[in-house]
């Protein structure tokens, strides 16, 4: 399926409680092709996630995450929760805070 931007935060807002508490969400963002609107049937979702202080970014955290989103989305999910220094600036510039 071919997403949008407004698609997306939809989706993650109807699913913002559980991602908080299961999760430990702080913040996610949207980013890339999703919010440029060059998304093809063939693009992931991109997105930045930030998580409370007193939870862990482990990898089993993220994995499950990746797996929560990619089934609820119906779509490969990108998961980032750094960016690096010299594309920060850039992708924050276009990112769209969806929870």
């Amino acid at each position: 399926m071919k997403y949008n931007a407004k698609m997306v935060e939809e989706i993650i807002k109807k699913n913002e409680i559980e991602l908080r508490q299961k999760f430990g969400i702080k913040e996610i963002y949207l980013f890339g092709s999703v919010v440029r609107g060059e998304a093809t049937e063939k693009s992931d979702i991109d997105l930045l996630v930030i998580f409370e202080p007193q939870f862990s970014a482990s990898f089993f955290t993220l994995y499950d995450l990746e797996q929560f989103l990619t089934k609820k989305l119906n779509a490969r999910v990108d998961i980032g929760t750094k960016l690096h220094p010299l594309l920060k600036d850039q992708i924050m510039r276009e990112a769209l805070r969806v929870a």
